[in-house]
């Protein structure tokens, strides 16, 4: 039994969540910078409850409490969100990318996470998320593509897999 966690919780991990509560997914806990913001605070909340998803104090709690670690920040904030969290993975997590960082940044976090044994997945959404949600075409590549492709697919996410090295699916994007 798959246990789902997102880093950042704006719109990709929104749609992507709300899709997957459709696949009877349960208990999908996020962390967001956001949650306290006393603008953005409430709707990241307001979101949170539609896709039945519970927002958890820290980082850290979402990769101590899922086993599939799904980062949707901003591409400028990838490198951050996988530092905060980087003492707590271990070869039992497996960390997805989903930002828009480069090629090169995609390859920096998952020499950064290596050391922990955990898989990195560098995914790269090919479409728009609020028709398609969790079955937006997504490309995976890194150490953890393949194992990523099993543990979703009880999801129905519409995964293709690019290569085993990080960078190469968000390098086929940005083409």
């Amino acid at each position: 039994f798959m246990k789902l966690g997102f880093i950042g919780f704006g719109e990709v991990a929104y749609e992507l969540s709300r899709g997957f509560k459709t696949e009877g997914v349960n208990g999908i806990v996020a962390y967001d910078p956001m949650k306290n913001d006393p603008k953005y605070g409430p709707l990241v909340q307001e979101r949170a409850d539609a896709a039945s998803v519970t927002l958890v104090p820290t980082p850290e709690e979402v990769v101590r409490l899922a086993d599939v670690i799904i980062a949707a920040v901003p591409g400028s904030r990838a490198l951050q969100a996988a530092e905060s969290i980087l003492a707590d993975l271990n070869e039992t997590k497996l960390y997805a990318d989903v930002s828009t960082s480069s090629p090169t940044t995609k390859v920096k976090i998952a020499a950064l996470i290596a050391p922990s044994g955990a898989g990195f997945v560098d995914g790269a959404l090919m479409g728009g998320l609020t028709q398609l949600q969790h079955k937006v075409p997504t490309l995976v590549s890194g150490s953890g593509a393949e194992n990523f492709i099993g543990k979703m697919e009880c999801c129905r996410m519409n995964l293709e897999k690019v290569s085993d090295k990080a960078g190469d699916a968000i390098a086929v994007k940005l083409v």
